[in-house]
């Protein structure tokens, strides 16, 4: 009797640590919970946002933080969450400040913002190209050069690889939709700021068309495929599972094993079989197709732009390991949100630590400290916002002043 619960005690060890990697964990989010409600924060194709907030029940207002019911009710009205917020928000909105009445106040009435957040000028760009195509040479280098105004990231790849295709030049597709399937999804946070949600859902809808307008080209062959499942992980939306379905591309776990260690399908892209496996296969199953797949043999350039999976995997051959992050650094010496964000993410790899702080030695600062400086100035400059306050929330920063730049 001893030797079975000896042996059942070692598989449910093994079992409970060889988990599949959450997508919480993929993101590196946290879920957390306040005296007024529990929050789950997400990143999706709308960037950052609270998929859900959860207000606990019987909620006295005398008993309530302010700090913590405005950031409760700001976040529900903002993303119009339903959950019976408009009732203790009449119910104790004596106890809040008058700004934050005000704020909650007008992201209540989100429907009638007139702002625009950081997708207007893709949603311009393809209301003018799908009302009028561009046909000739002139046009088409005019259409091209806006689109390069776009922030370098997911759009403007995206809409490249669009463009690309319907001209009919798939070598130039094929690149740039390489280039989004080894994104860090955590740059979609930067890229993509949503004021509007009404701008939101036309900026969806216009994805939906481009990645429809794609298959119909390429019938989910070559990179189309592994394309739609990348923005559907990013989703949370069924319509591209229907297309995904409609181009009978949607992979059991065991096609996804064998299209990942394809080269050109696979291995070229290992940043989206990480997310795409770590979803579905258990941890160890991901991390060893990353060690077998992700060294020297296969990946000759361009190493930066697989930076993030440091957070994931070291290589164990010393001599790439080195070369690795030395390409880390010298792609994100700019200080760019992105590019800072992920070396703060990175200092808890000691290999890019001590790499990093030889030439850039601020970053001898403790964790928490970077982390503060850096959210703060974004809230500072207005970028992110959402973002920023969350983080800056679970530092323990809750007063009014960071959201000052709503």
């Amino acid at each position: 009797m001893k030797i079975y619960i000896f042996f059942f005690f070692i598989i449910s060890h093994v079992f409970a640590q060889d988990t599949l990697i959450k997508r919480d964990e993929l993101f590196g989010l946290e879920s957390f919970e306040t005296s007024v409600a529990t929050f789950s924060p997400i990143i999706t194709l709308k960037g950052f946002r609270f998929e859900k907030i959860q207000l606990k029940k019987d909620l006295e207002c005398k008993t309530l933080k302010s700090n913590d019911l405005f950031f409760a009710l700001f976040f529900s009205s903002k993303f119009s969450l339903s959950n019976d917020w408009k009732i203790l928000f009449e119910r104790c909105k004596d106890i809040l400040p008058g700004r934050a009445v005000n704020l909650i106040m007008y992201y209540s009435e989100f429907k009638n913002l007139n702002h625009k957040g950081s997708i207007a000028k893709f949603n311009d760009l393809m209301a003018s190209f799908r009302s009028k195509t561009p046909k000739n040479f002139k046009s088409k280098r005019n259409f091209l050069q806006k689109v390069e105004t776009l922030p370098n990231g997911f759009l403007q790849h995206l809409l490249k690889a669009y463009l690309a295709y319907q001209w009919d030049n798939k070598d130039w597709a094929e690149r740039e939709v390489r280039k989004i399937l080894n994104t860090d999804l955590n740059k979609i946070v930067f890229e993509v700021d949503i004021k509007d949600e009404r701008a939101g859902e036309e900026y969806i809808g216009h994805l939906s068309f481009i990645v429809d307008e794609i298959l119909k080209i390429e019938k989910g062959k070559g990179l189309s495929g592994p394309l739609v499942h990348f923005i559907n992980f990013l989703s949370m939306n069924n319509r591209f599972d229907d297309l995904i379905k409609k181009y009978g591309i949607n992979w059991s776990l065991q096609e996804m094993r064998i299209l990942a260690k394809d080269y050109t399908l696979g291995v070229k892209n290992i940043g989206l079989w990480f997310y795409l496996l770590g979803k579905r296969a258990f941890r160890l199953e991901v991390l060893n197709y990353l060690g077998e797949y992700f060294n020297d043999s296969y990946f000759k350039r361009d190493l930066d732009q697989y930076g993030w999976l440091l957070q994931y995997y070291r290589p164990t051959d010393p001599q790439f390991r080195e070369r690795y992050i030395a390409e880390i650094l010298k792609a994100h010496k700019k200080n760019g949100l992105y590019s800072q964000n992920l070396k703060i993410r990175l200092l808890q790899v000691d290999d890019f630590k001590k790499k990093l702080i030889q030439t850039e030695p601020e970053y001898t600062k403790p964790l928490f400290i970077q982390k503060r400086g850096f959210y703060n100035q974004m809230v500072k400059e207005g970028k992110s916002l959402d973002f920023a306050v969350y983080q800056l929330h679970l530092l323990g920063e809750r007063g009014l002043k960071v959201f000052r730049n709503y």
